[in-house]
């Protein structure tokens, strides 16, 4: 027992011992390097350093300040002209072998003036490849530089800046630079005098510009394939996956490193994906482009979808994932990042969720209702451009910022507590609104298909969606499920699809009991020459017809058919008098 002691005791005196340990290690070093009177000795000195003891010195919570300023003159060529600089995503291809010099330059205070300074970055060379460190002037192919900037904010009060750190790669036989990474830290919301962002130490600029320099993609190797991943700030990120997977798992960790973002999955073949504990965000255009997709599974870390219809689809034969369950901690889906489309039966929004870009849903979806999360604030723009199958859409009272071209004019009910700014921003655009206090009180009208249509029933009335029989002559029956047909939804009769071989419909009929008529119910009908609409309609939301050179429309010289009509160039008739 008493030997055992001994040994902890000892443990724990080495233990502290470390800091000053790495302090003294980390002083030498510098002052070594500072002593050197040539920039090649320098640079000999700095290389010795690895990555492996900078490593070690920032576990022992010192920060590996290795930046020294050189001795004599930094050439010329050392320095890029950053206003040439072309953008690049990561270090190019032509510098991944080269060595380098790394240069910082930022500024430093010397009572009132802010000035200039140049320096060699021992921090970031330390942390190179060895293949990749410069010896000497000689031996240089490129040079890393580091600026630091001020950026001057307009949303405060006061003067507040935000701190700018950009690093540039310079090739020294062409000359030609590369921007290949940027970082900004932001100043706190409150505060006195001049407010900044702070200054990152070393260690923590170097993780998050490493993804930019030793940008080498890291591969998992699977019976079925591999799957490609890419080193960021944190952890890395998957970019591919190539074989023959109709599940895939994406693991948790690679090398040592978590997997906290989704960059690219691409497959013919994936039917069911599981997205780990950890993953942070979903970014990237069409980043999940998998069209026989079924399945996917969000962990509960899962935190922002971002980039260009991310979830990307086959309108035909159709898009098998027809149900998104978002994660609870879910916070923000950004511009045009879901579209939306009548492949989507089911969707669920978590109560975490507080930002949603413009575009959101703006192509509907195939269920009858969404409900939106209270504490929500702002309804994007086009959201609900073309709403689908969409009749019910709950609204909570944390919303108060509207777009101005949120939702559209179409057959679409708003249920939103009495009072809130949903229910007034409502009455103000003419938009039909219900009082109801939660989502859970709104109407979820069932989906069902009677012989070739699909339709919903809401307050009695039937909402004619889609027709899916192939028919030269249509006639739409009066009833569906017992309730007139009183609706017929955008795009309820359209083409399936520029390949099939149906030529499509040549006349077709709606009853008088309808009352609205979406823009554009009758879409892509190549050959359709008639379209007949009773005198009972109350209101025409646009052209009823989109794409359907042959057709003409008939309706009662009364009806706002004929308005809508002549408002989008459409052939209209009097049908009273054919």
């Amino acid at each position: 027992m008493k030997k055992l002691l001994t040994i902890l005791i000892a443990f724990f005196l080495l233990l502290c011992a470390l800091p000053a340990m790495a302090e003294g290690t980390l002083k030498a070093a510098a002052e070594a390097i500072q002593a050197a009177t040539t920039l090649d000795e320098q640079l000999a000195a700095l290389s010795e350093i690895s990555a492996e003891d900078a490593a070690e010195l920032e576990d022992a919570q010192r920060a590996a300040e290795l930046n020294v300023a050189p001795a004599g003159e930094l050439p010329a060529e050392l320095i890029p002209n950053v206003d040439d600089a072309e953008k690049a995503d990561g270090l190019p291809e032509t510098l991944r072998d080269a060595r380098f010099i790394v240069v910082r330059d930022d500024f430093e205070t010397d009572g009132s003036l802010l000035l200039m300074r140049r320096a060699l970055s021992g921090s970031f060379l330390a942390r190179l490849p060895e293949a990749n460190r410069a010896r000497s002037l000689a031996e240089a192919d490129a040079v890393l530089y580091i600026t630091e900037s001020y950026q001057k904010r307009g949303d405060y009060i006061g003067t507040a800046y935000n701190r700018v750190y950009t690093l540039y790669a310079k090739a020294l036989d062409s000359g030609k630079v590369w921007q290949i990474a940027g970082t900004t830290t932001t100043p706190p919301q409150s505060g006195f005098g001049v407010l900044a962002g702070a200054r990152l130490a070393w260690g923590s600029l170097w993780k998050r510009f490493e993804p930019a320099i030793l940008n080498v993609p890291l591969v998992v190797e699977y019976p079925e394939g591999t799957a490609s991943f890419r080193v960021t700030d944190g952890g890395c990120c998957m970019i591919g996956l190539e074989g023959e997977f109709t599940r895939f798992e994406v693991p948790a960790e690679v090398e040592g490193r978590t997997v906290v973002g989704i960059e690219k999955i691409k497959s013919s073949d994936l039917v069911e994906l599981i997205l780990p504990e950890g993953l942070e965000w979903i970014e990237g255009r069409n980043a999940i482009e998998c069209q026989f997709l079924k399945h996917i599974q969000f962990p509960s870390t899962l935190r922002r979808i971002t980039g260009e219809d991310v979830f990307w689809y086959t309108p035909w034969p159709g898009h098998p994932l027809d149900t998104l369950d978002f994660n609870e901690g879910l916070e923000e889906i950004g511009e045009d990042s879901l579209y939306g489309s009548r492949d989507i039966r089911s969707i669920t929004l978590p109560s975490t969720l507080r930002s949603l870009d413009t575009g959101f849903l703006k192509n509907g979806l195939g269920c009858s209702w969404v409900a939106l999360p209270d504490g929500l604030e702002k309804l994007p723009g086009q959201f609900l451009s073309t709403s689908g199958y969409v009749a019910c859409v709950f609204m909570p009272a944390s919303i108060t910022d509207f777009a101005m071209n949120a939702l559209n004019e179409g057959f679409i009910y708003v249920y939103t507590p009495e009072g809130s700014p949903a229910s007034q921003w409502a009455e103000e655009r003419g938009i039909a609104w219900r009082p109801c206090d939660s989502a859970d009180d709104m109407p979820k009208p069932e989906i069902q298909r009677e012989g070739d249509y699909e339709y919903l029933i809401l307050d009695g009335e039937a909402v004619l969606l889609k027709y899916y029989g192939k028919e030269a002559e249509v006639t739409v029956p009066a009833a569906l499920g017992g309730a007139p047909v009183a609706v017929i939804k955008s795009a309820a009769f359209t083409r399936l699809n520029e390949n099939n071989f149906w030529d499509g419909i040549r006349a077709l009929r709606l009853p008088d009991t309808v009352k609205l008529i979406e823009a554009g119910c009758v879409a892509n009908m190549k050959y359709l020459e008639a379209l007949y609409i009773p005198g009972a309609v109350e209101r025409c939301v646009g052209a009823p017809i989109s794409e359907c050179p042959e057709c003409t429309v008939y309706a009662p010289a009364a009806s706002p058919v004929k308005v809508a009509c002549e408002s989008g160039n459409i052939p209209w008739a009097d049908l009273e008098s054919n």
